[in-house]
């Protein structure tokens, strides 16, 4: 799960729950996006990620149905965190490193700084993991400049942090593996 309290220039959004932003006042799923996604319409990928939570047992789920091919089927954003971190709790780097960086580029087309953010530094962490330190330090670079603020919250992992701050300490010092701590 991601709790999110985000600044952004002259705006401060409160939000629960996995809420995309995409810019001062909008939501990165058009209301059709959303309805169809609720409807579980959305293809095979979005209906196994939708139909689980965020722990343990629900990421075994995700990351044994995972298939690279879902990384065409959705602009999801839900479904691509849940994948990527089913997939780092399933200790694949190489796969979940994919579908953060295909985060990344549907957050960077629908001008989603927050989730551009987020996508580079789990790009960050599975780099970390995979022994690949100066490529994770370009990653965790690239957020900090960014300069979002707020906090992100991904309460399975104890973990919270300022975005673009928490880039900055990843460059000093390296992700080390955080394990889930919900059941589910």
């Amino acid at each position: 799960m991601i709790r999110k309290t985000v600044l952004l220039p002259g705006l401060l959004v409160i939000t629960f729950g996995l809420v995309v932003l995409t810019s001062c006042a909008s939501i990165s799923q058009s209301d059709k996006e959303t309805k169809i996604a609720a409807k579980g319409q959305q293809g095979g990928n979005s209906n196994i990620v939708n139909s689980v939570g965020w722990g343990k047992k629900s990421n075994a789920k995700i990351a044994a149905a995972y298939n690279k091919s879902w990384l065409g089927q959705t602009e999801d954003i839900t479904v691509f965190v849940k994948t990527g971190f089913a997939l780092y709790d399933a200790r694949k780097y190489a796969d979940a490193l994919d579908v953060f960086a295909k985060m990344q580029e549907i957050s960077k087309k629908n001008n989603d700084v927050l989730n551009v953010c987020i996508s580079l530094i789990w790009q960050g962490h599975m780099m970390d993991l995979s022994h690949m330190r100066k490529e994770a330090l370009s990653k965790y670079k690239e957020a900090a400049d960014m300069k979002i603020y707020g906090e992100i919250h991904h309460d399975q992992y104890g973990l919270a942090y300022s975005p673009s701050p928490y880039a900055l300490e990843r460059m000093n010092t390296a992700f080390i593996r955080l394990e889930n701590l919900d059941e589910n």
